[in-house]
């Protein structure tokens, strides 16, 4: 059955219809990626049929006068800039990510930040202000000045005067 294949064939198939051909054949492809599918058929083709040319279409005319060994390390190699680039790629949407939620976090701290400072301000402001009908406090330079002058010859007057402040 695997010399009905060509490398040409080999180089043209799709992941699925490589596992499908491999498991046929007796070969457990699951744990096989498409590169080791496709090195392991060429190596079961027959040597002349592996050394021949292989013409796929869109592909670079130099591609095409290489073995069909070099071509499918040049394939091998190509996919692994492409999924390189796709890694960067995905790496590049990730930092923007992570730059959008810094970001968002510190316009979240920023808000909640002015959100406390007005609560400090709003607590501060209510200290300041006296309730209405209560006692006011006391000021020791105020109750001085209501209390009589003290004369020593008549100590018994700033007593009866003493007496009469209000506490």
């Amino acid at each position: 059955m695997a010399t009905s294949l060509t490398a040409r064939d080999i180089l043209t198939m799709t992941s699925d219809d490589l596992r499908k051909y491999v498991s046929d054949l007796g070969q457990d492809p699951k744990n096989m990626s498409k590169t080791d599918i496709q090195t392991w058929l060429l190596e079961k083709v027959a040597p002349s049929e592996a050394a021949s040319a292989v013409e796929i279409p869109g592909k670079p005319s130099f591609v095409s006068k290489l073995s069909p060994e070099m071509q499918l390390q040049y394939y091998f190699k190509k996919e692994e800039k492409e999924l390189e680039l796709a890694k960067l790629k995905l790496e590049a949407k990730e930092r923007e990510r992570d730059k959008a939620r810094e970001a968002e976090l510190d316009r979240m701290k920023l808000d909640l930040e002015a959100r406390l400072e007005l609560k400090r301000l709003e607590v501060s402001q209510a200290q300041n202000v006296t309730v209405v009908g209560a006692a006011p406090a006391f000021k020791l330079e105020n109750a001085i000045k209501l209390l009589p002058k003290f004369n020593e010859q008549n100590v018994e007057e700033y007593l009866i005067g003493f007496e009469k402040f209000p506490r």
